[in-house]
């Protein structure tokens, strides 16, 4: 009986171990999927793609895998690009971003999973005004060094960067105006520096502290969002920390 029961154990755990390997396979071949569709309209999303693939095949995912979750699409769907506004548990505005093929869907999946933490999807529009949009470059340093922080504002106050921000693993990025967002890339490339990725992202102008109780809550809400391969980013003004 004792051996029985050390076998149901090791049965137990390994079954355990296969699903959460399964569960984190899954997750990462719908976004794999997901940034496939967006490449395809925006080259923007060239970089990302190549390093979800990166990291697919570090996990041990077959080739062939990675190859069907990426082409394994109905062509006569068209991807449109969509986004929801509305507001979250303690009234944080929250914006979510999709790629989607079947967007009556997909809204339906948004709404509901907004009511189901205690939020309310609202009209576009409603919550879009407390944010703006500016232009995000990530660049990449050829040698991490202590002069890093002097290159990268060089490079700033060349191309008239609005702000500026270093991380530590040897990369930085550099924010401009919507509207200079385009100018700066062009600019970088005239200067011969290349950059790692780009785009235009959403920031709050007005942030929302929340009490403790609501905190937990939105961070709920904004975890099930993620879960939705449509889902491709989500901007919110809460304060959940």
């Amino acid at each position: 009986m004792a051996g029985h029961n050390k076998w149901s154990k090791i049965k137990h755990k390994k079954i355990l171990q296969d699903k959460k390997r399964g569960e984190k396979f899954t997750k990462i071949l719908r976004k794999l999927k997901t940034t496939y569709m967006l490449s395809k309209i925006n080259e923007n999303f060239h970089p990302k793609l190549q390093s979800l693939i990166h990291q697919a095949l570090s996990k041990n995912i077959k080739k062939n895998t990675l190859y069907r979750a990426m082409y394994h699409q109905n062509n006569k769907n068209k991807i449109i690009q969509i986004h929801y506004e509305g507001y979250g548990p303690g009234g944080i505005a929250i914006v979510v971003e999709c790629c989607s093929t079947n967007h009556i869907q997909t809204l339906q999946k948004i709404r509901y999973t907004f009511k189901k933490f205690g939020g309310k999807l609202s009209a576009n529009g409603s919550v879009m005004h407390l944010f703006k949009k500016i232009g995000m470059i990530k660049l990449s340093f050829k040698k991490v060094n202590e002069n890093n922080e002097d290159d990268a504002i060089k490079i700033a106050l060349k191309i008239m960067a609005e702000d500026i921000k270093l991380h530590k693993n040897g990369t930085f990025t550099i924010y401009t105006t919507e509207k200079n967002f385009e100018k700066t890339k062009n600019k970088l490339n005239t200067l011969q520096i290349n950059f790692v990725s780009s785009a235009i992202i959403i920031i709050p102008v007005v942030s929302l502290y929340l009490s403790q109780k609501y905190i937990l809550k939105s961070i709920s809400l904004i975890e099930a969002l993620k879960n939705f391969q449509e889902v491709t980013n989500i901007y919110h003004n809460g304060k959940l920390c």
